[in-house]
């Protein structure tokens, strides 16, 4: 796992490439974000198992930042972190299997190979861009 922070300790986000998993060895539950932070992402890995039929309690759950998650199915992503200063603190590339998680800052994708499949998760509600994003250009003067 990779994190990534400002000079101050922020966390903006983190990496999993999906060799760290398999290299472990371990199989179960693997929670990749902290209990604090505003989405919870896991790893599953298992052999035959049931996932016990269940239902999540209503809590008053408010983040007042989107957290994004992009998991790459397939094809080859260049994902960049900056802060709001726009210094670069990431610039790597990232492929099949592997997971980005944003917590703050500016991030950018570029898909790098044809037929690039991402899931992209984030925190909701989402209003269309015009409520969501300040793109880092329009604040260049």
């Amino acid at each position: 796992m990779l994190e990534v922070t400002d000079k101050n300790d922020t966390l903006h986000a983190q990496v999993f490439q999906v060799e760290e998993i398999f290299a472990t060895k371990e199989r179960g539950r693997r929670n990749l974000c902290e209990a604090h932070r505003p989405l919870q992402v896991a790893c599953l890995w298992s052999n035959a198992r049931k996932f016990v039929a269940h239902y999540h309690l209503k809590q008053a759950r408010m983040p007042s930042t989107v957290a994004e998650v992009w998991i790459i199915i397939q094809g080859m992503v260049r994902f960049k972190v900056f802060d709001l200063s726009k210094k670069c603190l990431l610039d790597m590339i990232c492929g099949t299997g592997d997971c980005m998680i944003t917590f703050c800052g500016i991030h950018e994708y570029e898909v790098l190979a044809t037929n690039t499949v991402i899931y992209e998760i984030k925190t909701g509600p989402y209003e269309g861009p015009e409520k969501d994003k300040v793109y880092a250009e329009e604040n260049e003067g």
